[in-house]
């Protein structure tokens, strides 16, 4: 409000250093929600460069911490960003202590053959009420067999369920919405497979299903980023 008077940036400049300053001791001391209230009390006109790196270094670590917490289940994602954290704040012991934690985790048996991921912490609610789950191995399928299968479990079960639904006569054959999807054929008396692909946001996903009497193999699955 008053540019021409150089006491105000004098006296800002003092306050933008006693505050960076405080915020890096509360960051070694990892309180980071703490380090970050400082950073937002820097006067904008002190926003230099040693603010900013400071600033980056501080909301990522923080970002970080506060991400196991309410996190339902424990996935390989979760392990690398707990990671991450040990390597960002190495004085940090939680860092370590979630590396070791969620990697016992993932190698804890499932509840059950069907889910993809053990749980963490957080809730499972569903809105609908009861548990929810994340799935990845259905059993109407045979795909466990199946090399891009095993390395990308559950990213094809949009495709699986499209092709179920018009092998079944249950589903139109094109749909879009969000995510744009569509049937390419459905099974008929002169055909026993089913295309259904899903185009998401990391890439396209196609699979090709078979039905052999009550059963149904999943033939070919395809990613393309």
């Amino acid at each position: 409000m008053k540019p021409e008077d150089g006491s105000f940036r004098s006296i800002a400049a003092q306050i933008a250093s006693k505050l960076l300053s405080e915020a890096d001791q509360l960051f070694t001391r990892r309180e980071y929600a703490r380090a970050v209230d400082c950073l937002n009390a820097v006067p904008n006109t002190n926003h230099d460069e040693s603010y900013v790196e400071l600033r980056q270094k501080i909301d990522h670590v923080e970002w970080l911490s506060s991400q196991f917490d309410v996190e339902p289940y424990a996935t390989p994602t979760l392990g690398r960003l707990a990671v991450r954290l040990s390597k960002q704040s190495p004085d940090d012991p939680r860092g370590k202590e979630l590396v070791t934690r969620i990697a016992a985790r993932l190698k804890e048996p499932l509840r059950s053959s069907r889910h993809l991921y053990p749980v963490w912490t957080g809730s499972r609610k569903s809105h609908l009420g009861g548990d929810a789950a994340m799935l990845g191995w259905p059993q109407c399928v045979n795909c466990k067999g199946d090399a891009v299968i095993k390395n990308l479990p559950g990213r094809f079960l949009c495709g699986d369920r499209l092709a179920l639904k018009v092998s079944e006569g249950r589903a139109s054959i094109r749909f879009y919405g969000r995510k744009r999807a569509c049937l390419w054929n459905g099974i008929t008396s002169q055909s026993k497979m089913c295309w259904g692909s899903i185009l998401a946001n990391s890439g396209i996903r196609a699979v090709l299903l078979q039905r052999d009497k009550i059963k149904v193999k999943r033939l070919y699955p395809s990613l393309f980023v």
